[in-house]
């Protein structure tokens, strides 16, 4: 899994979570990162992760935004 953040202004606490389809947390990406503004990316082996629906949420100072993706 590739992740691509494009910040507009520098972030305090960044926080990026897999969580399964019944909302429990499968993978942990970053967690209460800084990052400066900018491009950022990060990538992660799914390997671990049994096939079904996922959950991306992506946590940058407060705001969230969740993305669903397949695991196959």
């Amino acid at each position: 899994l590739n992740i691509a953040l494009s910040l507009e202004q520098d972030c305090k606490n960044a926080t990026i979570r897999v969580y399964d389809i019944l909302g429990r947390l499968q993978m942990e990406i970053i967690s209460d990162t800084n990052l400066s503004r900018g491009e950022h990316s990060f990538s992660t082996n799914l390997n671990k992760l049994n096939n079904g629906v996922y959950l991306l949420i992506t946590q940058i100072d407060g705001k969230y935004s969740i993305d669903k993706f397949a695991n196959f």
